[in-house]
């Protein structure tokens, strides 16, 4: 791709993203308003219901209850496709940076991979980076694994979730030959794309797999890129690992807590604050596509000493 191509794709991105905040925004609020209402509802409910065992509502209570669960599955919905979005732009970003300061252009398949709506073509799966061997090879031990002989005792269902999970974790899925065998392919659907290329930083934190931030800063003072567009780019950046680094927090807790292991913050006052920094995570992601598209002229520019 050439740069007035990357610079086309991240104004429409931009754009788009704009469009696509507002909406979710909108999301947002329809739910809060008829969560409040609903909140409100009940002490109602119950005054009119004085007797145990009778707070009932009625239908038109209970249309306001269904609108409330609508409203919050939708919001929900938008959510994860800004999610999507987000990480997608801040990736064309990243990539249209380390394209200006290496002279080296990623082809086209690579930069639209994680288009989170429509896919890729299977042929095109070739001209992605291959899945790491090491994860290939685990997932193909869960799927011997849950297909081998095993006595009546064996927990077949379990090793079956367990090949899947390996399986998908990575962008491969398990299909049926012609034999009737189980294999593992390669997955061209969006979500096995993400998976693919940008492995745990998806599938736990709902991010992109970006340069590091000194790796980056590196590059561009490497570049002669001046100190102003540096730092920029440098904070945007530290932006995003800070509201990574407390998602992966807040994940970890989670984790813990499914797997019956004690799961909470050392002091309650912290918890808020950190879901808060890693709530911010989609706004870090546009804030550091925005930054890094308005430098690219002036990265582009310089020329290494």
């Amino acid at each position: 791709m050439s740069a007035d191509d990357f610079d086309r794709l991240l104004q429409e991105l931009a754009g788009a993203a704009e469009a696509l905040q507002a909406d979710c925004a909108e999301a947002e609020r329809r739910f809060e308003e008829l969560h409040a209402a609903s909140e409100n509802l009940m002490p109602r409910i119950c005054a009119a219901t004085p007797e145990p065992g009778e707070t009932m509502p009625g239908p038109g209570e209970t249309v306001l209850y269904i609108r409330e669960d609508l409203a919050r599955n939708a919001y929900h919905a938008h959510d994860r496709k800004l999610r999507e979005f987000v990480a997608w732009w801040a990736e064309v970003a990243a990539l249209a940076v380390l394209a200006a300061v290496s002279d080296r252009a990623p082809n086209p398949v690579r930069v639209m991979a994680a288009e989170p709506s429509l896919g890729l073509q299977p042929e095109d799966l070739q001209r992605l980076p291959p899945i790491d061997e090491s994860d290939r090879q685990l997932a193909e031990l869960s799927l011997h694994m849950a297909t081998a002989p095993r006595g009546a005792d064996h927990d077949g269902g379990a090793a079956a979730e367990t090949a899947y999970e390996a399986a998908h974790r990575v962008g491969l899925s398990i299909r049926r030959g012609t034999d009737g065998v189980p294999t593992l392919v390669e997955d061209f659907i969006p979500e096995a794309v993400r998976r693919r290329l940008w492995g745990a930083a998806w599938d736990e934190l709902q991010a992109p797999l970006l340069p590091r931030t000194d790796e980056l800063v590196d590059e561009l003072n490497r570049r002669a890129v001046g100190t102003a567009a540096v730092e920029a780019v440098g904070a945007a950046s530290q932006a995003v690992d800070a509201a990574r680094e407390a998602a992966s927090r807040i994940a970890e807790v989670y984790r813990r807590w499914r797997a019956g292991e004690e799961a909470e913050f050392a002091d309650e006052d912290e918890a808020e604050p950190v879901e808060e920094q890693a709530a911010q995570l989609p706004e870090a992601l546009a804030e550091y596509a925005r930054v890094l598209s308005a430098r690219l002229p002036e990265i582009r520019a310089a020329q290494p000493e």
